[in-house]
């Protein structure tokens, strides 16, 4: 019984919480408002856009050392910019994001660990 009630709970907590309404943060509502909720197109998505179809579409490949969590040793492994785009690239949703988080704060220094392509650093770089 304590479950299901700890599971309505929880249901209603989500329900009533997904508006900004329910926030009583200045600094989070306003954040919101005008970095996360943001619906317009900016001037440096289709700039980047446009690069990320160029690397889509591109049939070169590279060879590259992984030194990330999933390093399997210090054998080159040799993939195409194409899949690596496809799999390791912010999708647009959440490289958008960025930008307009960097955007809002207009950071000195920004610190970017494990580049890929590029494509979130030309977004941040915009900004």
């Amino acid at each position: 019984m304590e479950k299901l009630k700890f599971i309505l709970k929880y249901i209603r907590y989500y329900f009533k919480s997904t508006n900004e309404q329910g926030i009583h943060s200045p600094f989070v509502y306003e954040l919101l408002q005008q970095a996360v909720y943001v619906k317009e197109d900016y001037y440096a998505y289709p700039v980047v856009e446009k690069t990320r179809e160029t690397l889509l579409d591109s049939d070169k490949t590279i060879s590259y050392i992984d030194c990330g969590a999933s390093s399997t040793g210090n054998n080159p492994i040799t993939k195409s910019i194409s899949s690596i785009v496809k799999k390791s690239a912010k999708s647009p949703k959440y490289a958008q994001l960025l930008f307009r988080l960097v955007n809002h704060f207009q950071p000195r220094n920004i610190l970017e660990l494990g580049t890929s392509l590029g494509i979130s650093t030309s977004y941040m770089a915009l900004a």
